[in-house]
């Protein structure tokens, strides 16, 4: 919103003249007078106002301002109405519907006059605002409440799903009983094509399927579901076009996109527990896409915080301001080069992510490596047309509510867990534990466990120590059978090396042959994803 003020219905003068005159005599007539489009939130401790298209947590206090300063001004619109007809009982009468004495409406004419200039200054206008924030309450949770909308400059959009099933976008105009407090940095133009994004996107992601993945989880992000309860990996080598990829999306998304710092995420770094808990704090609301900064190498995830931002509950607090708690409606995208380390590498850890390979690299010598600030407003231009391959992407994921899996990536994660954590790669290939009475010697289970990093190329794989740590740490126990041996309880061996098989023996299913190739772990991330993981 620019510098103006709303357009503000000026109500009949004469029906406000017998309101008190005092400080909460004028909040009631910032009431009238608001019409509706002010709103003090106490989560916020700020006023919000409806500014055509949204409501503004930016520029409420300014418009809460403005409003008063026109009650001033109000209040002497009643002494020159009211003085009008002071002389005249009939039109007393017929002004208010009740006999008002003429010597009557003269006393309250000075009265008004006086007041009107008592109320322009500065500590009435602002005992004015402190009377209304009681008439004028609303909480948080009523903002926003509608996560298939999204809301662009020239229209609201709202994803609805057909008769035939199919999902689409509607159109309508911009209301404040919608209670939107975002917008997009974009208009809505159902007509408008992308050339040039498309050239770049076929440029920078050739695989088909990684496109279609792109589309969609760019969709996903217009939403504010979470239900894919995952963060995003891109990964490249620097030069790929994901940073620029991710900006120009960001940039349109406007008011839903944030960006964050990469220390929130990481173990160790250097914020304090506090500062942390403040970049959380200010993601709260209808925040839908966040991004951060690529971390150096050799750091470590945070995985218990990226368990919590991924459909858990968030606990923090702004800067001296009471702890607060919400779910996140964003989803998260880390650029990295170096893949960071991971320190806690259960399946609650691993289905959360999604590591997209970006393998092109432009040569600096290119045309097409121009600098970034020329490119994203290229891309900018062309943002109408952006939004239309978005909300492609966005009503084909609604179809069926899940991110496809590109072979490409698929192989990039099978790589990332194998590399971060051979058991918990081991775990998920090797490993049967859907038979809780499977009984398996430790010593069957190390030794296919021993094979198994041989065909990773493991030289030096954890010791059986570390191996049945793990195991344990796993819920798979151990104790000795009657003859003495150490078992495992509830495990035993794929048949095949390959994650979901049937009909492996408990006692010694043979290790995977050396020469074999290892399979791209895919059944592990294509279960039911509901609320209820951990």
């Amino acid at each position: 919103m620019t510098g103006q003020l709303i357009p503000m219905p000026v109500d009949d003068p004469l029906s406000t003249v017998w309101l008190k005159t005092n400080d909460i005599g004028n909040a009631e007539r910032l009431v009238r007078l608001s019409k509706g489009l002010l709103r003090w939130v106490p989560d916020l401790a700020s006023w919000v106002a409806y500014d055509g298209k949204r409501w503004s947590v930016r520029d409420g206090e300014r418009i809460a301002t403005g409003y008063a300063h026109e009650v001033a001004r109000h209040i002497d619109r009643e002494q020159i109405a009211l003085r009008k007809i002071a002389e005249s009982p009939d039109a007393l009468e017929a002004a208010f519907g009740f006999e008002v004495p003429p010597d009557v409406a003269k006393e309250r004419v000075i009265a008004l006059g006086k007041w009107a200039v008592k109320s322009g200054d500065a500590s009435r206008t602002s005992a004015m605002l402190m009377q209304a924030r009681s008439l004028l309450t609303a909480q948080l949770d009523e903002f926003d409440r509608d996560k298939l909308a999204f809301n662009t400059q020239n229209w609201t959009l709202r994803f609805v799903k057909g008769a035939d099933g199919s999902w689409t976008v509607k159109p309508s105009p911009h209301d404040p009983a919608d209670m939107i407090m975002q917008i997009a940095n974009v208009e809505y133009d159902p007509r408008a094509d992308y050339p040039k994004w498309r050239e770049r996107v076929e440029l920078i992601q050739p695989d088909g399927d990684q496109r279609d993945f792109l589309q969609q989880r760019y969709g996903y992000f217009l939403t504010g579901l979470i239900s894919e309860q995952k963060w995003f990996i891109d990964q490249g080598r620097g030069g790929d076009g994901k940073s620029v990829t991710n900006m120009a999306i960001g940039n349109l998304m406007g008011d839903y996109y944030r960006h964050a710092g990469i220390e929130t995420f990481l173990e160790g770094g250097t914020k304090s527990g506090s500062d942390h808990s403040s970049d959380l704090a200010r993601l709260q609301g209808d925040i839908r896409f966040v991004s951060a900064d690529e971390p150096k190498a050799q750091s470590t995830w945070n995985s218990s915080r990226l368990k919590q931002v991924t459909g858990g509950t968030i606990t923090c607090r702004a800067m001296r301001k009471e702890e607060i708690e919400y779910v996140a409606r964003w989803k998260l995208v880390i650029e990295v080069n170096p893949l960071p380390k991971v320190s806690n590498d259960d399946d609650g850890f691993w289905r959360r992510v999604h590591l997209t390979p970006w393998s092109y690299q432009f040569d600096k010598g290119q045309a097409k490596a121009r600098p970034m600030e020329e490119l994203l407003a290229e891309l900018a231009a062309e943002s109408s047309g952006i939004l239309n391959w978005m909300i492609a992407g966005a009503c084909k994921w609604l179809q069926t509510r899940r991110l496809p899996m590109a072979a490409a990536a698929d192989l990039a994660l099978t790589n990332y867990r194998q590399s971060a954590s051979a058991i918990g790669a081991w775990l998920i290939d090797r490993a049967d534990r859907r038979d809780k009475d499977a009984v398996t010697k430790a010593s069957v289970l190390y030794a296919d466990f021993k094979a198994y990093c041989e065909q990773l190329g493991i030289e030096k794989p954890p010791s059986q120590t570390a191996f049945g740590n793990k195991l344990s740490a796993e819920q798979i126990y151990g104790k000795k059978d009657g003859a003495g041996n150490i078992v495992r309880l509830g495990i035993k061996l794929m048949p095949d090396g390959i994650g979901g098989g049937l009909g492996a023996t408990s006692e010694a299913s043979a290790p995977p042959p050396a020469a074999a190739a290892v399979p791209p772990i895919s059944g592990a991330w294509a279960v039911e994803d509901g609320d209820d993981l951990p």
